[in-house]
């Protein structure tokens, strides 16, 4: 500091006067300097939180609408007359079951899946004992894997494993013959 001061005592008064102009017009550059940084740094943070909400928005829009799309693959299911038949008949031969699978259940749950690749299973349980397991396109109900109460009412049911990052759906169907699920 006291080179500094032995410096500025020794500088010609020409000199002097040059530096003090030469600060005094650099002050409000720097001044002016700050201050642009600071408003396009709050610029950019505001425009890239909307640029995130928008996202975020965007993103919940694609959500909402494959849950709708799951839920109609739901309905279609829920609601073919050839299905409800094809699980409420009673099967006396295994070439009757063959062509229920072959002809009702299997072609469903293959259209479903070639529709929407996303969909990794569909299983149909069935409380029907004269239908057996067939894959996992059709198992009895008691290899469900959740609580039958949760879902003795008729309508959609969401189950969420965050480990696995899957939403499966559960629906039980209405039948005319209520022995049967």
């Amino acid at each position: 500091m006291n080179r500094l001061k032995v410096w500025y005592k020794n500088l010609k008064f020409r000199k002097k006067i040059l530096l003090s102009h030469f600060i005094v017009s650099l002050l409000p550059v720097v001044i002016l300097g700050i201050f642009c940084y600071n408003q396009m740094r709050h610029l950019l943070i505001r425009w890239e939180q909307e640029m995130l909400a928008e996202t975020l928005n965007q993103n919940v829009a694609v959500f909402n609408g494959n849950l709708n799309l799951y839920e109609n693959y739901m309905d279609n299911l829920m609601w073919n007359d050839s299905l409800r038949q094809a699980l409420s008949q009673d099967y006396t031969s295994n070439i009757e079951r063959y062509l229920a699978y072959r002809d009702v259940i299997d072609p469903l749950i293959l259209n479903m899946k070639n529709m929407d690749s996303t969909i990794k299973r569909i299983t149909i349980y069935s409380t029907n004992d004269t239908l057996y397991a067939h894959g996992q396109n059709f198992l009895p109900m008691d290899l469900i894997k959740i609580n039958l109460n949760d879902v003795k009412d008729y309508r959609l049911h969401w189950y969420i494993d965050p480990k696995e990052r899957k939403i499966d759906m559960y629906q039980n169907m209405y039948m005319r013959n209520q022995g049967q699920q």
